[in-house]
C-alpha cells in the first residue's frame, strides 16, 4: 500500500550486508541474506544491496557469483516456481560442498577472474581492492522463493538465533556496547530525539541504552545480599516489623506476575519464561558488564573497538542437545563470561547453605529469623534455583555442551572462595 501511494517519493536506499569469516559465517547463509533483501518490496532502481566481505574470501565470493547466475536463471523461471526452488536448493548443496571442502573448484575458478583476485598472495583481509560482482534478481522471484509471496502457502522466511550460550552471550556483548554508545553520544534518543520524536518514545529508546550500565545494579544484587547472608548481615528491612519491606515485596512481586502474565499472553510457555529470566541475569552479569567495559575504555582511549563474529555454525550434537533444551555451554570454552557465570552460580548456593547452617548453628527463633534474613533468603534461593542447569552443566553432565573443568576450577578456587574467605574473615 505505502509502495503504490508513494512508489515515486521514496528515497534511494543502499543496503550493507557484512562478513569475515566464512567458517563462522557459512556463505550459503551470508548470501541467502542478500537475497532476502533484495525480496523488499521496494522500486528496483532505487534499492542497491552491497555485500561487504572483510575476509575477502574466495568462498564467499564463489556464493556470490552462484546467486548472480542463478539470479539470470530465475529470470527466466519466474513462472515456474517448482523448477526454479529446485535450482536454489542444487545452487545451494553446491555452494556447501564448496566450504566443506574450503577451496573452490579449478574449472569454476576459470569463469572469472575475481577468484584468483581473493587467491592472491598479496591480497589480505585488510588491503585488498574491491571485487565485484553483481547481482540482479526481481523481488518477485525473491519473494516467491523465500515464501513472501501473497500466492505461495509456503513458510515465511525464519531468522538464524543463536542456539549456544557463548553465541548469545557474544551478541549481546555487541548490543550492549552499540546501544550504549549511542547513548554516550550526541545522538542519544533523549537530545537527538528532542522535538521529534515524543518523550515516552525517546524513554523507551533509552533502555536499551542503559543494557550495560544496569549490569551495576544486577551484580550488586547477585553477590551482595548473598554474602550478607554469609556473613549473617540483614540488608532489606524485617518482614514482619517493617513497613518498608512492603515496598520490596511489591516492586518484587509486581514485576514478575506482570512478566510473566506477558509471556503466557504471548504463548510463551511457564519454563520459557523461567529460562528467559536465567538468561537475563546471565546476560547481564557478563555480556553487557564487558560492553560497558569495552565503551568506556575505548572512550578513554584504553582500548581500542574490537570485532568479534558470532558464529552461526552448529554440529548436529549441538543441534540435538538445541532441541532437548539443554543449555550448550561449550566443553572446550574458557571464555571469562562462563568464569562469571559459574562464580555467581557457586556463590549464590554457598551463601545460602551457609546461611541455613548459620540459622541451624544459631538456635535462633524461626520468626525471627525471618524476619530479619526473609528477603535475602528469597533472593539466594531464586538465584540458586535459576542456576540448576549450571550446576548440572558442573558437576551432572557428560557431554559436550557441559562446562568445561578449568571454568569450574577457576571460578571456585579463582573467584567464590577466596571472596567467601576474605567477607567472613575481614569485613
Amino acid at each position: 500500500m505505502v509502495l503504490s501511494r508513494l512508489g515515486d517519493k521514496l528515497p534511494c536506499v543502499d543496503i550493507f550486508v557484512c562478513t569475515a569469516d566464512p567458517r563462522s559465517e557459512p556463505p550459503s547463509l551470508v548470501v541467502s541474506a542478500v537475497l532476502s533483501v533484495m525480496a523488499y518490496s521496494y522500486p528496483a532502481d532505487k534499492l542497491s544491496v552491497y555485500l561487504s566481505d572483510d575476509g575477502c574470501s574466495a568462498l564467499t565470493f564463489y556464493a556470490l557469483w552462484e546467486r548472480s547466475r542463478f539470479a539470470k536463471l530465475a529470470a527466466i523461471l519466474q513462472e515456474t516456481q517448482h523448477r526454479a526452488e529446485e535450482s536454489y536448493k542444487e545452487m545451494t548443496e553446491r555452494i556447501d560442498s564448496a566450504a566443506l571442502l574450503g577451496k573452490v573448484p579449478e574449472e569454476i575458478k576459470a569463469m572469472h577472474k575475481g577468484f584468483y583476485e581473493c587467491d592472491s598472495s598479496e591480497v589480505t583481509s585488510q588491503n585488498h581492492q574491491p571485487i565485484i560482482q553483481v547481482v540482479y534478481l526481481s523481488s518477485l522471484v525473491a519473494q516467491t522463493l523465500l515464501g513472501l509471496a501473497p500466492t505461495t502457502l509456503a513458510p515465511n522466511l525464519l531468522g538464524l538465533a543463536p542456539t549456544t550460550l557463548a553465541q548469545t552471550l557474544l551478541q549481546h556483548r555487541r548490543f550492549g556496547e552499540g546501544n550504549f554508545s549511542i547513548l554516550l553520544s550526541r545522538y542519544c534518543s533523549v537530545l537527538f530525539g528532542h522535538g521529534k520524536i515524543e518523550l515516552p518514545l525517546q524513554l523507551g529508546y533509552c533502555i536499551y541504552g542503559l543494557w550495560a550500565p544496569s549490569s551495576l545494579p544486577t551484580l550488586y544484587y547477585v553477590i551482595v545480599p548473598s554474602l550478607g547472608l554469609l556473613k549473617g548481615i540483614p540488608l532489606f528491612p524485617e518482614v514482619i516489623t517493617s513497613p518498608w519491606s512492603i515496598t520490596f515485596v511489591y516492586v518484587s512481586a509486581a514485576t514478575y506476575i506482570y512478566s510473566l502474565y506477558e509471556a503466557l499472553g504471548s504463548g510463551v510457555s511457564l519454563r520459557g519464561w523461567w529460562n528467559g529470566q536465567r538468561m537475563w541475569i546471565i546476560k547481564r552479569t557478563t555480556s553487557y558488564l564487558f560492553a560497558m567495559i569495552d565503551t568506556v575504555s575505548r572512550l578513554l582511549g584504553l582500548s581500542a573497538m574490537a570485532f568479534a563474529i558470532t558464529p552461526k555454525v552448529t554440529d548436529e550434537d549441538q543441534s540435538r542437545r538445541y532441541e532437548q533444551e539443554l543449555m550448550e555451554f561449550g566443553a572446550s570454552s574458557t571464555s571469562p563470561e562462563l568464569v562469571i557465570v559459574a562464580a555467581t552460580a557457586l556463590l549464590s548456593l554457598v551463601c545460602l547453605a551457609g546461611g541455613l547452617s548459620r540459622v541451624v548453628a544459631s538456635g535462633c527463633g524461626s520468626t525471627s529469623c525471618l524476619s530479619a534474613f526473609g528477603l535475602q533468603f528469597v533472593l539466594c534461593g531464586a538465584l540458586a534455583a535459576a542456576n540448576v542447569p549450571v550446576y548440572e552443566a558442573m558437576l551432572l553432565r557428560k557431554d559436550r555442551g557441559r562446562m568445561a573443568f578449568g571454568v569450574s576450577v577457576a571460578a571456585c578456587f579463582g573467584l567464590v572462595l577466596p571472596a567467601c574467605l576474605i567477607w567472613v574473615n575481614v569485613f
